[in-house]
């Protein structure tokens, strides 16, 4: 196994760790348990599984205090090992569970909308975590849809499936307000380089609500990287054209049909990004929405901590306000990413260009033809009258010809 472990805060004394009390039974009927339509594909089995977990525990004479001991942990399993390690123990801190903490699994899903671990491991994994098996859930799966559903145990369901185009992350959490502690999956690359700051972040803002929006950061992200693609492929058919923003035409250029080729590619790959940030967003309005539902849901201890978070050893204040905050500049960037460089409005721009230049091309190209065919038509007339005189002359001459040669 090859586990690799950020380094935890060495305050306090030892940290043991007990079995995970066992999680009621997720709600099947309904919502989740179709057993008539399942998406499930072969276990070819993935690279690797990412655990991140963050732990920490504050004095409970003093809720406003820093933590007086912190655990950060980011291991890779095979698909072999996943299932046991989600099966380990949350660990304790002088016989106390955590006062907060998460435990996310990551796990790679890159041209799918159910990673290919088959059914047995996706329902193991879900049953460690708690969580409903939502791969069983195709309809939901297929059109990216977001929910917020109460538990058994009064804890609530965060559950968000992927969208089809693939670059959005399916995220199913559980969190469990008596504990304060989220469980739950990501279906997404894990090889993506932010992803890995998730610790630092949660450890700035506990709130139960930050790994559902830093999904939705993630997914800004990959999208907005999509559109600046597009934009350098749209400044290159502009170029080409010598139509646009750049209005200067090169010289080396490709047909005007392999530009169309190129730009439908284009066009299409910004409906899809175009597509997915506004799902997002109505992600983030989603979250916006339930702040204020979850933290009527918190217990008075949680409550007053976030209330007085203590991170670094300095005071930061409200982690609602903050996280508020922060998803409000998230939707405001999704909505400015969806009108920068105005690149569907021109891409739309060069694609009514091309058509006008192949049409004028096609019109050219016909002039061409029809003054080469009379042209044409002139020089077989002109042939013709010559055959006329040679059919006369050889009419005239051929019988004295004749004469001439039988008369030796």
């Amino acid at each position: 196994m090859d586990a690799s472990a950020l380094p935890p805060s060495t305050e306090g004394s030892h940290t043991a760790s007990i079995e995970n009390p066992q999680p009621p039974e997720p709600p099947r009927a309904f919502y989740w348990d179709f057993h008539h339509i399942r998406l499930d594909f072969p276990p070819d089995g993935v690279s690797q599984v990412i655990v991140f977990e963050y732990w920490s525990w504050n004095d409970d004479s003093n809720t406003a205090s820093k933590p007086s001991q912190v655990v950060r942990r980011k291991d890779e399993y095979k698909q072999d090992q996943i299932v046991q390690r989600l099966h380990e123990p949350i660990p304790l801190h002088e016989g106390r569970l955590p006062t907060s903490g998460f435990q996310l699994a990551v796990v790679p899903c890159s041209q799918q909308a159910i990673p290919q671990l088959g059914s047995a491991t996706l329902g193991a994994i879900n049953e460690a975590l708690g969580l409903p098996n939502h791969h069983h859930h195709y309809s939901s799966v297929r059109s990216g849809a977001i929910g917020l559903f109460q538990m058994p145990d009064e804890g609530w369901l965060f559950a968000r499936p992927r969208a089809p185009d693939f670059s959005s992350i399916t995220t199913m959490l559980r969190y469990t307000p008596a504990t304060n502690i989220t469980r739950g999956v990501f279906y997404f690359d894990p090889l993506f380089p932010q992803l890995y700051n998730i610790i630092g972040e949660f450890e700035m803002c506990p709130h139960p609500l930050l790994l559902p929006l830093l999904a939705c950061e993630l997914t800004l992200d990959v999208n907005v990287n999509h559109l600046e693609r597009y934009q350098t492929s749209l400044e290159q058919m502009e170029g080409a054209t010598g139509y646009g923003v750049l209005n200067e035409k090169q010289d080396n250029f490709l047909d005007h049909r392999m530009l169309v080729k190129q730009l439908s590619k284009a066009r299409s790959g910004v409906h899809l990004a175009l597509a997915t940030l506004h799902s997002t967003r109505w992600c983030v309005e989603f979250i916006l929405k339930k702040i204020d539902w979850v933290d009527g849901r918190l217990t008075p201890e949680t409550r007053n901590r976030l209330k007085n978070l203590h991170t670094g050893g300095h005071m930061q204040g409200d982690a609602s306000r903050a996280l508020r905050e922060r998803a409000e500049f998230v939707s405001s960037t999704i909505e400015h990413a969806v009108l920068r460089g105005g690149v569907k409005e021109r891409l739309e721009g060069q694609h009514s260009t091309l058509f006008n230049l192949i049409t004028q091309n096609d019109s050219l190209l016909s002039t061409s033809i029809a003054q080469d065919s009379r042209e044409i038509a002139a020089a077989s007339k002109r042939d013709s009258s010559s055959m006329k005189i040679i059919a006369f002359l050889t009419t005239f001459f051929l019988p004295a010809t004749f004469v001439a040669l039988t008369s030796r």
